[in-house]
C-alpha cells in the first residue's frame, strides 16, 4: 500500500513520438490516486456578490453593462442599470494582505433594495468547474460573530477538520441575516447611504480580533504597488513604428506583464503555471513574428 504522495508515479503516455509523464490517476496505484483526487482541491473561501433580496433578477433585467480594468491602479470598475437605477461597483485588493475592498454606489443601497451577500461552498470533486469551485446548496458548520454597532462580522467556515475565517467591515448602519434556508448564504442589509464600502479579510487562522485596514488604505496601497510595478520594470516600446499591428502587439505585451503579476501574487507558487507560461510564450512568439515580418 502506497502511503505518501512521493510514492505516486502518474501515468506515462506517448505524445508526438516521446513518452511523457502525466499527473493522472494510475490504475496500478488506486489508493494514492484516489487520495490525490479526493483531497487536494481548489475551493473558494467565500463568494461575495450583490443581493437584490426578494427580487428575482435575471440577465435580461440588467442593462447598460460595462466593466473596466485599470491596469495602472489595479482596480476593476463595473457598471450597470437595474430598474432605472445606476449601480457602480469598484473592487480593490491589498498588495500585502488577503484583503479586498469594495465600493458600491447606487440609490438602491440607500433605499435598502441592494445589499451584499457572503456565500460559503462545500467541497466536491469537480476541480475545474470555473469560475465557482465547490457546491453552494449544502449547509456546513459555521460560527458567526456579529457586532453591528462596530459594523463588523466574523465567519468561521468549517468543512470536516478544516476551517477558514472571513472577517468583514462596512461603513454604515446594517447587519447580516442568518443563513438563508438550505444555504450558506448570509446577506448584509444596508440602508441610509448611496455608498457602501465593504472590506473583507480572508484567513486560514482566526482573524476575529484582527483590525482590518480601511477601504481607503487598500485603495492607496494598491495604487502605490501597481505604480511601483509599472515604473520599476521595462517593456519593449513599439510606439515609434508605423506598422498597423504595433498598437495591438503593444497592448498584448502590457497585458502579458499584468498576467504575470497577478498570477505570481502569492507567497507560494501558483497552483498552475500555465497562465504565466502561456503569457510569456505568447509575448515572445508575437515579438519574434513581428521582428521577422518587418526585417525580411
Amino acid at each position: 500500500m502506497l502511503s505518501t504522495i512521493t510514492d505516486f508515479t502518474g501515468v506515462d503516455w506517448w505524445s508526438y513520438g516521446r513518452l511523457v509523464n502525466y499527473d493522472m490517476p494510475n490504475p496500478t496505484e488506486p489508493n494514492i490516486s484516489n487520495w490525490l483526487i479526493q483531497n487536494p482541491q481548489r475551493l473558494n473561501m467565500a463568494n461575495i456578490g450583490l443581493s437584490f433580496f426578494d427580487d428575482h433578477v435575471t440577465e435580461e433585467n440588467i442593462t447598460h453593462k460595462s466593466q473596466y480594468l485599470d491596469l495602472w491602479e489595479g482596480t476593476i470598475m463595473s457598471k450597470f442599470r437595474y430598474n432605472e437605477s445606476d449601480v457602480s461597483v469598484q473592487v480593490w485588493c491589498h498588495p500585502d494582505q488577503a484583503v479586498t475592498g469594495i465600493e458600491i454606489k447606487s440609490d438602491l443601497t440607500s433605499s435598502g433594495k441592494l445589499g451584499v451577500f457572503l456565500d460559503f461552498p462545500y467541497s466536491d470533486t469537480n476541480k475545474f468547474d470555473a469560475p465557482y469551485v465547490g457546491v453552494w446548496n449544502d449547509t456546513t458548520n459555521h460560527e458567526v460573530t456579529m457586532d453591528p454597532a462596530q459594523h463588523t462580522a466574523s465567519f468561521k467556515h468549517t468543512i470536516d477538520s478544516n476551517s477558514n475565517w472571513v472577517k468583514v467591515t462596512w461603513n454604515t448602519a446594517g447587519s447580516f441575516s442568518a443563513p438563508l434556508n438550505g444555504s450558506n448564504k448570509f446577506v448584509l442589509r444596508h440602508s441610509g447611504s448611496n455608498t457602501l464600502r465593504f472590506v473583507a479579510d480572508f484567513s486560514l487562522t482566526d482573524n476575529t480580533r484582527k483590525s482590518l485596514p480601511q477601504y481607503q488604505t487598500i485603495v492607496d496601497a494598491s495604487k502605490k504597488w501597481w505604480a511601483d510595478y509599472w515604473t520599476s520594470g521595462a517593456f519593449i516600446d513599439l510606439s515609434g513604428t508605423k506598422n498597423a499591428s504595433a498598437r495591438e502587439l503593444q497592448r498584448r505585451i502590457i497585458l502579458s506583464q499584468y498576467l504575470v503579476a497577478v498570477n505570481e501574487a502569492s507567497y507560494y507558487p501558483p497552483q498552475g503555471k500555465l497562465t504565466v507560461e502561456m503569457s510569456l510564450l505568447f509575448f515572445f512568439a508575437r515579438l519574434i513574428y513581428y521582428i521577422f515580418k518587418n526585417t525580411y
